[in-house]
């Protein structure tokens, strides 16, 4: 393991960052903790490895709060006419609804595996119908 003093500034940091952006490296990068030695605290230390997981929640919580705004509220986006912004008009992301509703409700929402298609007709019954 990596030889690393525990400084509650670096920490306070690197729980700062990966609550915002949920990246660990980026977390790391940041606090000028390195990343192995994070791991290394994360293993040694429980009070961490606790605020660890609680920071991910909170950052997980934030990535549902901006897919639901992009999702229902959508992004508003210039329009432009010849190289002139002539006004703006909202984007809404289905796909995002779909996963938000599909974590959501997934029994109504759920995939459905693929039926297999199976046909009883040859090529050749096919073309003896046309023929008809």
């Amino acid at each position: 393991m990596a030889r690393t003093k525990r400084t509650p500034k670096k920490e306070a940091k690197f729980l700062e960052v990966l609550a915002e952006t949920g990246n660990v490296s980026h977390a790391c990068k940041l606090s000028m903790l390195p990343r192995q030695s994070a791991y290394d605290l994360r293993k040694l230390y429980s009070d961490f490895e606790e605020a660890w997981d609680k920071t991910c929640e909170i950052g997980a919580d934030a990535l549902i709060d901006e897919a639901t705004r992009r999702a229902v509220d959508g992004v508003e986006q210039p329009v432009f006419r010849k190289g002139e912004v002539v006004g703006y008009t909202t984007k809404y992301s289905d796909t995002l609804l779909i996963f938000l509703l599909k974590a959501r409700r997934p029994g109504m929402f759920k995939d459905h595996p693929a039926l297999p298609h199976v046909s009883h007709q040859t090529a050749t019954d096919i073309s003896d119908n046309k023929r008809e």
